[in-house]
């Protein structure tokens, strides 16, 4: 009996291998996308509020902001704006709701930002779209109630009111982009209704509202998109997406592509093309206030 179990110690220590290589690149993936920017609201409080004699910009968001999960629109505005004077901070936090963005305001308004761009909101559509999905989110988010319409619209209405209250900057509310790549899906309809609760909280405190998603949503439309690409609750393609970046270096594009993909890599977080959708509609932004600043806008 003893001799023909040993007969397995080779498969058994093959497949014990091969698990726990995979499960190391898993979690070597994990880390790659959730480690933080080097221009993090804290890192720059820590190097003395930033570059001296910078305006600084500062980006608060979910994932789609933190850039480890695809494009990384903030790094393409530093790039693009490397020359006019701006510094970017990049708070953005994976799997962030708008009420967790909320709770982590004061380093990024102790960094006394020029401007703020607010991107929140896509969890706040996925947590809301099933009872388990919400309760996925309230346990890994430690979330004070369910997640709905009245928590998103208040939790951003107060993110709004503390910006005013402990600082100057000169706010722009990004819409919730596209949430898979089916314009007429369940998560892109409630992500429309979402949006339109946004337009009119930055109609009601005068600020500027660029809407990304409408965007977006046209250009899907132009592409006659496959209808299976719709959802994005399941983690699977996030997941698969990750590690193909990460563990084979396939650039977010490809991956995109691969996956018969137009805006997106895993229909949730953006290739470059979705990606610089939002960062063209901030640099507009960026560049008209600069204008005004200066007084060089007839």
């Amino acid at each position: 009996m003893i001799e023909e179990l040993l007969t397995y110690l080779p498969l058994f220590w093959s497949v014990t291998g091969l698990v726990l290589f995979s499960t190391a690149l898993y979690y070597y993936s994990v880390f790659r996308v959730r480690r933080k920017p080097v221009n993090d609201p804290n890192i720059l409080l820590r190097s003395m509020n930033g570059v001296p004699g910078k305006r600084l910009v500062a980006c608060i968001g979910d994932s789609n902001t933190h850039g480890n999960s695809g494009f990384n629109y903030v790094n393409w505005l530093k790039s693009n704006l490397e020359s006019s004077g701006l510094e970017f901070c990049n708070a953005g936090y994976n799997s962030d709701l708008a009420w967790n963005v909320l709770q982590r305001l004061n380093p990024v308004i102790a960094l006394n930002p020029e401007y703020i761009i607010i991107m929140v909101g896509t969890n706040d559509v996925i947590a809301s779209l099933t009872r388990e999905s919400a309760e996925s989110y309230m346990q890994k988010k430690d979330l004070p109630q369910q997640p709905n319409s009245v928590f998103f619209t208040d939790s951003y209405r107060l993110i709004i009111n503390h910006i005013r209250e402990e600082c100057n900057a000169r706010i722009a509310v990004v819409s919730i982009p596209v949430i898979g790549e089916n314009p007429g899906s369940v998560a892109n309809q409630k992500a429309a209704a979402y949006n339109t609760l946004l337009k009119d909280l930055a109609y009601q405190y005068d600020l500027d509202y660029l809407p990304v998603f409408d965007e977006q949503i046209s250009y899907l439309r132009k592409q006659g998109v496959d209808p299976r690409n719709g959802t994005a609750e399941e983690s699977f393609p996030i997941t698969r997406a990750m590690m193909m970046r990460y563990i084979l270096g396939i650039s977010w594009d490809k991956i995109s592509s691969v996956q018969g993909l137009y805006l997106t890599t895993d229909k949730l977080h953006m290739n470059s093309t979705g990606g610089k959708m939002i960062a063209s509609r901030i640099e507009h932004f960026l560049t008209r206030s600069e204008e005004l600043r200066i007084g060089t806008v007839n």
